[in-house]
């Protein structure tokens, strides 16, 4: 019944791009909570992808093997 684990560049994969969903659904969600305000709305996601690009960054990174900071 069991799959066999994924090999280890698939894992990180899939595990970035659930980030970046999980990130872009976060920043509407934030972005409506602070009063759905468009300028409000903006700046939240302006930040929230700054630091998806970091994360996403650091996952190529241990994808292709190379140091990070």
């Amino acid at each position: 019944m069991n799959a066999p684990p994924l090999p280890v560049p698939t894992q990180l994969r899939r595990m970035s791009r659930f980030l970046v969903v999980l990130g872009l659904v976060n920043g509407f969600a934030l972005a409506f909570a602070l009063g759905g305000n468009l300028r409000v709305a903006v700046a939240a996601l302006a930040i929230n992808n700054f630091g998806l690009v970091i994360v996403v960054t650091m996952i190529r990174g241990l994808l292709n093997r190379r140091t990070f900071l």
